[in-house]
Order: C-alpha cells, then sequence, then structure tokens
C-alpha cells in the first residue's frame, strides 16, 4: 500500500494551491492557460528542487555524478 495521496483541483487563472511539508512552504499558481496547455508559476525557497515529470530519472542520474566527481 502506498503513502502517495492525490488531490484532484480545479483552479482558474491567476488561482493558486499552496503545499506546505514542514516548515516548507510552496505556492503554484496558474499563470496562463490557452488550449491544453496550462502555464504554471512556482515559488519555494531555492533549496526545493522543482522538475518537470519526465525529468526526474534523468535529474538523479546527473545528481549521481555530479555527487562522484565533485561536481
Amino acid at each position: 500500500m502506498s503513502d502517495l495521496k492525490r488531490l484532484v483541483l480545479t483552479r482558474k487563472k491567476r488561482e493558486t494551491v499552496v503545499l506546505s511539508v514542514g516548515e516548507t512552504r510552496i505556492v503554484v499558481t496558474v499563470n496562463d492557460i490557452r488550449k491544453s496547455d496550462v502555464s504554471l508559476a512556482i515559488e519555494a525557497k531555492q533549496e526545493v528542487k522543482i522538475l518537470r515529470g519526465e525529468l526526474p530519472t534523468a535529474a538523479l542520474v546527473q545528481e549521481k555524478q555530479e555527487a562522484l566527481h565533485g561536481g
């Protein structure tokens, strides 16, 4: 059984969703909507990694390589 939860929301242009994890607050705002594309603005502390859904695997590989090579 997974610990992940899913909440499906409907948001209009300029409406937000606020995520809180401990002391970390992430604000996601619907910036623009055009046909089937949605533009999001994400506000978070600089240490919060923000990755598009298709990128985490590649980003994790790069992060491990940088750690190995002191990069």
